[in-house]
């Protein structure tokens, strides 16, 4: 199916309180994640994806970071021409044997290793930093990688494998959403939209449908529709209520849509980065930079500490542990299984998503981007991000 920017969207965050959350895939078929078009939709996309993170959001509001897996959301593949594999989340993975990357385990050759290769490279990466070499030699850095790679999968590895291919995994693509997202301006409708959504999810079978006829695809900016929403229930809610950081933070990833180069609704990383950066913008006043040249990709780290995946390991480049690569070999019982599993049999990336990409986690360090001295800390949210 072909990718586009969007926003995604979620059910209740408080039901999410335990690390494991984390870690456990959404069910939600297809369907229900790439046709929520209207703010009511959106969010209930975005209290899931959100929720999903709950118990990282105050480790990362500290940190000024923000966290989410890089296994693609159920329901997403990618079958351009010439394919690509899977990749959404601004990290693309491989699988890989003998320095060839595989599609089918009939290309597999009995008793040599599998790996499975994860990329954070952005796609726009290339040369060396102008610091180095002004005339920035094209696939300098690629080769130089690519040379890591070799020693760490033990065979030759094609340096076009070193970087991510898809055109929105770019240092540019992230610069322009977290630019974008902090444009947004404040919208009362999609405000109330998310009220009504919650709301919905709290009230009997027969209000909640009454809610979301009133609500879904509707404006509540004006009128009586609003009122009736309220009398059901419906709350904007204000700083000192219970629930506020969750509501706010659900209005910030439906607010994604109205990003001026779009956003993907079927992504993490856009609704988790997009969140973030629009209630630090409208809440404190923060303002932000381009990501620099030295930030070759975001980083794959644990949902606790920086622990990796069982079976996997970074890439060492330039003698120390590189943040952007991550080689995870597939234990040699489980490849000598895969002729009998129809699920993999014509798609190995797949068994690269479910073996290790939903334990793989990426981070973004979005306080280094923050403008120096931008940010107010003058509200609970604001003294969290930007008070340390």
């Amino acid at each position: 199916m072909s990718i586009q920017r969007a926003c995604l969207v979620a059910l209740i965050w408080p039901a999410l309180a335990v690390l494991g959350a984390c870690e456990e895939a959404a069910t939600e078929e297809a369907a229900d994640i790439t046709e929520a078009r209207n703010p009511f939709d959106l969010a209930g996309v975005c209290a899931k994806t959100l929720g999903r993170h709950v118990s990282v959001r105050d480790t990362d509001l500290s940190e000024g970071t923000v966290r989410w897996n890089c296994a693609d959301v159920p329901g997403i593949t990618t079958n351009a021409e010439p394919r690509q594999g899977r990749g959404q989340e601004y990290c693309e993975y491989t699988p890989i044997q003998n320095g060839k990357r595989v599609e089918t385990v009939a290309e597999l050759t009995a008793g040599e290793p599998l790996y499975c290769y994860f990329t954070s490279v952005f796609q726009d990466v290339d040369g060396k930093t102008e610091e180095e070499n002004p005339n920035e030699v094209p696939g300098a850095r690629d080769k130089e990688l690519a040379e890591a790679l070799s020693a760490a999968m033990g065979v030759s590895i094609d340096p076009e494998l070193a970087r991510m291919k898809l055109s929105f995994n770019s240092r540019n693509a992230a610069t322009t959403l977290i630019s974008d997202c902090a444009a947004i301006t404040p919208n009362v409708n999609e405000e109330r939209q998310v009220a009504c959504y919650q709301a919905a999810t709290r009230a009997s079978a027969n209000d909640a449908a009454t809610l979301k006829t009133l609500c879904r695809g509707r404006s509540l900016t004006s009128g009586d529709r609003w009122a009736k929403a309220q009398a059901l229930g419906a709350k904007v809610l204000g700083p000192n209520d219970a629930g506020y950081q969750e509501q706010r933070d659900i209005i910030g990833c439906v607010a994604l849509r109205r990003a001026e180069n779009g956003g993907v609704t079927f992504r993490n990383s856009d609704p988790m980065i997009c969140s973030r950066v629009f209630r630090a913008h409208q809440e404190c006043g923060c303002k932000w930079e381009s990501l620099p040249k030295e930030v070759e990709g975001f980083s794959f780290t644990g949902w606790t500490g920086d622990t990796m995946p069982t079976h996997c390991k970074r890439v060492e480049v330039d003698g120390a542990a590189y943040k952007q690569l991550l080689v995870c070999e597939v234990p040699a019982e489980e490849v000598a299984e895969l002729e009998l599993n129809l699920d993999y049999a014509e798609d190995l990336p797949k068994l690269c998503n479910e073996r290790f990409a939903k334990d793989v986690v990426m981070k973004a360090p979005l306080r280094a981007v923050e403008v120096a001295g931008s940010c107010r800390t003058d509200t609970a949210f604001c003294k969290a991000f930007a008070g340390d």
